[in-house]
């Protein structure tokens, strides 16, 4: 059976690439039985949903077996037959059955496969030798055991042997409905099912008539541990009671769920109450022995509503709400979000959500709520919080974090409850997030958590990509920085950082060789005395995440005046440092013109300010000028005259 699937998969992956690069006629390619009473039958093209009836007539079986409807999905129709013995068949097709392009079938017209027998569990199903699942029939066929009432597999212990993928399970499987959860309220889970830190995919559920969804449908006194679920797809629609969604599970009322992480989507509306999670909908508090979940994270996305006026929306990360409050047994402690939730009520005070918890009556313990919003699309509500939503009873809040940067129904970053035991948690920032630590403590090795800069918390050995709202966005590029300067004369430097949403954008100017243009920079401000070219560098801490980015600039120094050398030696000034008096001693300047003559002299502060509109200028018949400059503030400061510029620091 298990080699059966590698090769339905493997021919859908096929026809997929001859639909749309070939456009033939279609023709049967396989068949294959899912269960007792279902058989699909694979075509080389996309088949055409009007072609088919939906009473399945145009398909006909040897060996006694009927036809009683038939589903289209892409390339695939899902047949229901009458209940099917483990014995050979063969399905023929009517030649009415058209591709997307109008064209009929062609031959060949039939396929062979065997009648459905129930896969077999190697083990025991006991802690020392667990039932071993190896393929996505068997985990299908334990959600039948369970479903059914099956004594010998509902309180069983499981493992998880391979990698699973229920694509077949999805679309074209349950009448369109995809996947059959493990487990009701009549007859739930019971047992213990160790994922062995594998790994299902493709999970997809379109559901209008099941209360309690996901891979598990409802779990009471069982575990769930070790598990990843990945690309979850998860539709609960236009139920008429209380909808339970969740992605791992439905609804938990007494167990645990450890180690385990969930990616996806869920969406759930009802006209009653519903509750949504990324790893459960709702956990019960009504038993002493309560519910624990701990050491897992989703990055799921989350959206609820409900069509009632009273009725309640619970949304949140990891659970949609606690029922009860009157036995505090259930706890969740070390998990994380990031699930985009939106949700909404057709009364404020009945939505609820939060980061990890959409409602209430739990202990909630070292974990991080790292959402980017709680977008609520109908009225707004004033139950909702960075960490949990809802009411405040039979709830102990401790050490719990939660992103800075989070939005708010209202679209703004303010919450009025922050604090590690408070219902909007104590901030973190992107950058300490990205720094790729514990989160102080709280997602540990000890604990099965694997870690790295830039990366979330992960498991099973692997860590996390970081979503975009909590990315670090990398400095590529440094332009438009002044290639020139006039000697003399402050400029100020400034640059276009790029990517114009690169995280970190300030940069931080230096000189790298002054050469022979006496180049300084101060407070941003590039100082030059001479002529020449001067190298200069920008630095922008952490502009690469790991380390600064830094990059490389030239700056010619040109003599405004178009002259180079208007003078051929300094200007002599002191005393330098002066505490207010200083003298500018030109007697051993020659001009070029044999004039002696100094004239427009200026003074700059650091920020390129001129500061010397009231200066007291005393000059004798010597070339010695006085300069009184004791009404300023101590500094430094820079004296141009005649295209020549000085530095004089006042004490």
């Amino acid at each position: 059976m298990k080699n059966i699937y590698k090769i339905l998969l493997a021919v859908l992956c096929f026809c997929t690439f001859t639909n749309k690069a070939m456009g033939t006629n279609p023709t049967v390619v396989s068949a294959i039985s899912l269960n007792s009473t279902s058989v699909i039958v694979v075509f080389s093209n996309e088949i055409d949903p009007a072609s088919v009836a939906a009473n399945g007539y145009q398909f006909t079986f040897t060996g006694g077996l009927t036809a009683t409807a038939a589903f289209v999905s892409d390339h695939m129709v899902a047949v229901t037959t009458q209940y099917q013995d483990a014995k050979n068949y063969t399905v023929n097709v009517n030649n009415t059955v058209k591709n997307t392009n109008g064209e009929n079938l062609v031959a060949p017209f039939e396929a062979n496969f065997i009648g459905f027998d129930p896969p077999v569990f190697s083990g025991n199903g006991t802690s020392g030798s667990p039932y071993l699942i190896t393929t996505a029939a068997q985990l299908a066929q334990l959600a039948t055991y369970v479903n059914e009432g099956n004594t010998t597999y509902n309180a069983a212990y499981y493992r998880l042997e391979n990698d699973l993928d229920l694509t077949i399970y999805g679309k074209v499987f349950n009448g369109g409905k995809g996947w059959i959860p493990i487990g009701t309220k009549t007859n739930p889970f019971k047992g213990n099912f160790n994922g062995n830190e594998k790994i299902i995919s493709n999970l997809l559920i379109n559901n209008t008539t099941t209360q309690y969804v996901g891979l598990f449908g409802y779990i009471d006194g069982g575990t769930v541990k070790n598990l990843g679920i990945e690309n979850a797809n998860i539709t609960s629609l236009n139920l008429s009671m209380a909808a339970f969604t969740g992605i791992l599970t439905g609804y938990c009322y007494v167990g645990n769920i450890l180690n385990c992480y969930t990616t996806g989507s869920l969406s759930s509306t009802s006209s009653s109450s519903v509750y949504a999670g990324g790893i459960a909908s709702a956990i019960s508090n009504y038993n002493a022995s309560g519910f624990s979940i701990s050491n897992c994270y989703s990055t799921a996305s989350i959206s609820a509503s409900t069509s009632s006026a009273s009725s309640y929306v619970n949304a949140g990360g990891i659970v949609g709400g606690i029922l009860g409050y009157s036995i505090n047994n259930s706890t969740i402690s070390n998990c994380y979000s990031t699930s985009y939730i939106s949700f909404s009520a057709s009364e404020s005070n009945c939505a609820r959500a939060g980061g990890l918890v959409g409602h209430q009556g739990q202990t909630l313990s070292d974990c991080a709520a790292l959402n980017p919003a709680m977008n609520n699309t109908g009225i707004v509500s004033s139950s909702v919080g960075r960490i949990r939503g809802g009411s405040s009873e039979g709830l102990v809040l401790s050490n719990n974090i939660a992103f800075d940067n989070m939005l708010n129904p209202s679209g703004t970053t303010t919450w009025s409850n922050k604090g590690l035991d408070q219902r909007d948690g104590a901030d973190i920032s992107k950058e300490e997030i990205n720094a790729g630590g514990t989160f102080g403590g709280r997602f540990t090795a000890a604990n099965g958590w694997t870690t790295q800069k830039g990366k979330l918390p992960g498991l099973f050995g692997k860590t996390v990509e970081m979503p975009a709202h909590l990315l670090l966005v990398p400095v590529t590029n440094i332009k438009d920085v002044p290639a020139t300067a006039t000697m003399g004369v402050p400029l100020a430097l400034t640059g276009t950082v790029e990517p114009s949403n690169a995280t970190n954008k300030t940069i931080v100017w230096s000189v790298v060789n002054a050469g022979t243009t006496g180049a300084d920079i101060i407070s941003g401000t590039l100082f030059t005395t001479s002529v020449g070219t001067a190298t200069i560098k920008a630095t922008i801490t952490n502009g690469l995440f790991t380390e600064d980015y830094v990059q490389g600039f030239s700056i010619n120094v040109t003599d405004g005046t178009g002259i180079d050398d208007v003078f051929a030696n300094q200007l002599n000034i002191y005393p330098n440092p002066t505490n207010g008096l200083f003298i500018i001693d030109a007697s051993t300047v020659s001009a070029t013109n044999g004039d002696l003559k100094i004239e427009n002299i200026e003074i700059f502060d650091i920020t390129g300010q001129n500061v010397g509109e009231n200066l007291r200028i005393c000059p004798d018949n010597t070339g010695k000028i006085k300069i009184d400059i004791s009404h300023l503030p101590t500094g430094i400061y820079f004296v141009r005259t005649n295209g020549k510029i000085v530095k004089i620091i006042k004490n």
